[in-house]
């Protein structure tokens, strides 16, 4: 037998109670097993999109919920939606994703929508076909124009190469295509240019990529050389400081050295020193004047934050996971993940920090477990390793662990059982988000990470 350490946390019931001093607070256990992604203000609800299964009755299997402030509801016709990331273009919330049919009914209400629906807050809508086995992984406003980014080919019919704009009327291209096995990851706008992260090259020029380039309105550019040796997976604007921050997989940025993050002020790149997210930056956000970064990492470290000059951890990163999904919601930072924990806090895959977060309902017991494991390359494009790095107890052969492999929906697509070291082959696997869960063999203590098939 192995000794568990215990924690028993009292929780207040959920209300909007303020608090003095900032703090972390679980938002109860209604999203326990959902895989909490990308998150965005909208109507003054902070809507979310994720996948598995929530644990809430009135949630199951559903894409897209929202919170407001008081509790989590579900949006309609959104099960089993894979939806990548958000935006806000004519008061629209617009979503991009992988998603076509939940069951055998079109998701969100026809059965030409693939990749690109938009909500107003009552209705879905949708007229533009980006076909099957493709998706959008990025969406954003720029000059009064929805620009999205992906890994598409075709959108009504015509050709586009991963990146498209739209300016409420009909689609254009965007200075040309990415060409070869280009891939847009992610958007945003800083100093009135639109940058674009993900394995991508300057349009119009194949196999030479930059992993993150800039467009203004007329032309491409880089962003002062090419980022590497892995994607750039997260970008986040400093408005106040005039910074851009970019992350993800990479150890230089131009001819600097980076450890996961660099920073550009629209002329020079450089590097804002190291900290322990060695295995990539997957999200960031500005809150309180400071940088927030979730990743993955071979430390114990998966969640920091930056001050301008220097890095700290964040005491009591997630438990079990990381964070990958960062927002500001009503004045509070929002994180959303696959976690049980953060803070030192029991919070089951969201949670919120700063001085007036509701707080959660009843009694919660978190066991607190070493299972550690990491999870290499990431991206990753014809092999997944995964190595435990520490587990609960000593794991006898006849028992130790079962490694799953799971999709964007919450799906299964793999499990096998090992003992300490496994090597998968994903030469098949179709290029996207995935999750790893290694889990003891009892179901008793998992750890998830997520992982880029390229």
């Amino acid at each position: 037998m192995y000794k568990k350490t215990r924690i028993i946390i009292m929780l207040f019931v959920l209300a909007n109670a303020g608090v003095f001093s900032q703090s972390w607070s679980g938002l109860g256990d209604c999203l326990s097993g959902y895989n909490t992604g990308k998150m965005i203000d909208y109507q003054n609800n902070l809507y979310i999109v994720g996948a598995g299964i929530a644990s809430c009755n009135n949630m199951k299997d559903t894409g897209l919920i929202f919170f407001d402030g008081q509790k989590f509801n579900p949006v309609s016709g959104t099960q089993d939606a894979e939806t990548y990331d958000m935006t806000i273009y004519n008061d629209t919330l617009v979503l991009g994703g992988g998603f076509t049919y939940a069951g055998t009914d079109p998701w969100p209400g026809t059965s030409n929508t693939y990749g690109l629906a938009k909500w107003d807050g009552s209705n879905w809508s949708t007229a533009h076909v980006f076909y099957n086995d493709h998706w959008i992984s990025a969406v954003a406003v720029y000059k009064g124009e929805l620009y999205v980014g992906g890994n598409f080919t075709q959108i009504n019919g015509q050709p586009f190469g991963r990146i498209a704009k739209w300016n409420g009327s009909q689609w254009t291209s965007v200075g040309g295509s990415f060409y070869g096995d280009n891939s847009v990851d992610c958007m945003t706008v800083f100093n009135n240019e639109l940058y674009v992260g993900g394995h991508v090259s300057l349009p119009n020029v194949s196999n030479n990529y930059y992993n993150c380039v800039r467009w203004n309105g007329t032309k491409w550019d880089s962003v002062g050389g090419k980022f590497g040796p892995n994607w750039v997976t997260s970008l986040c604007a400093d408005t106040i400081n005039n910074k851009l921050y970019i992350g993800g997989g990479i150890t230089y940025a131009g001819t600097v050295p980076v450890w996961s993050v660099a920073q550009w002020d629209g002329t020079n790149l450089s590097s804002p020193g190291g900290f322990a997210i060695t295995g990539g930056a997957l999200t960031m956000c500005m809150f309180n004047n400071e940088l927030y970064v979730g990743g993955t990492g071979f430390s114990d470290t998966t969640f920091a934050k930056y001050n301008g000059s220097t890095w700290s951890s964040i005491s009591h990163s997630p438990h079990n996971g990381a964070p990958q999904a960062l927002c500001v919601y009503n004045g509070n930072l929002y994180a959303g993940g696959s976690f049980d924990s953060i803070g030192g806090v029991a919070a089951h895959n969201i949670a919120c920090y700063g001085n007036t977060c509701p707080q959660g309902v009843g009694v919660q017991e978190l066991q607190v477990s070493g299972l550690k494991f990491k999870v290499f390359p990431n991206p990753a494009k014809r092999e997944i390793n995964i190595e435990l790095t520490a587990s609960p107890h000593p794991s006898p052969k006849e028992r130790g662990f079962v490694a799953r492999i799971k999709n964007s929906l919450g799906q299964n697509i793999f499990e096998q059982k090992f003992e300490k070291e496994l090597k998968i082959n994903t030469f098949d696997f179709r290029k996207g988000i995935y999750f790893v869960e290694v889990c003891t063999v009892e179901g008793e203590v998992c750890h998830m990470e997520k992982v880029i098939i390229q």
